[in-house]
């Protein structure tokens, strides 16, 4: 536990947080869920796009790919609760996709023909996440965990963007963006955090 680490925890305790955990060893101890790729990850997409309409379109294309992929899986053979999850997830991304056509303006594609990526939101290829889906099991709480870490490495993404953007050039869109990411992430995460332990809805 590092001297660092220790005052985050006392000033958190001092803002009213109840529950706040000092991991022993620091990160090198951590042996739960790590983010997917490296830090440039998603980064390449912006190759002579790297201008305001640039990363909002491609933005688009992500959130586009992510609500294809809910829709996807929930024409599997599926118990209702699952299916009716990710429908639902999918109409979040629809409505995502309704802002940032906004925040394009005059200058977003017509509907249908931005351009087509085999990665989702946080810049995730869709066959990665159906063989770590395919691993643990499609139930209530393997879908909601995935799309939580979908959520954190889109948020992650959209962070990273702001700091390449410059003011006037996608700068605040992208940290918009963000922060819908991370209101999406704490609605799911209460979701998640209502289940019963023993929630297990698998095919």
């Amino acid at each position: 536990m590092g001297g660092r680490s220790r005052a985050a925890v006392e000033l958190l305790k001092g803002r009213g947080f109840g529950e706040v955990y000092n991991l022993k060893g620091g990160l090198r101890a951590w042996q739960g869920l790590t983010a997917w790729g490296a830090e440039s990850s998603g980064l390449g997409l912006l190759q002579g796009r790297e201008d305001r309409q640039g990363m909002l379109e491609v933005a688009l294309a992500l959130e586009r790919g992510l609500a294809e992929f809910y829709r996807s899986l929930a024409v599997r053979d599926l118990p209702a609760p699952v299916a009716g999850l990710l429908q639902d997830l999918a109409r979040v991304e629809d409505l995502h996709q309704d802002k940032v056509r906004g925040l394009l303006g005059g200058d977003a594609p017509a509907e249908g023909t931005e351009a087509e990526l085999p990665l989702v939101e946080g810049a995730i290829p869709s066959r990665e996440l159906i063989a770590s889906l395919e691993g643990q099991g499609m139930d209530l709480a393997g879908i909601l965990d995935l799309a939580m870490m979908i959520e954190t490495q889109g948020m992650d993404l959209y962070l990273r963007l702001a700091r390449l953007a410059g003011p006037g050039e996608g700068k605040a869109e992208m940290l918009e963006l963000a922060q819908d990411e991370k209101a999406h992430l704490t609605a799911l995460a209460d979701l998640r955090q209502d289940l019963p332990p023993d929630t297990s809805e698998r095919p």
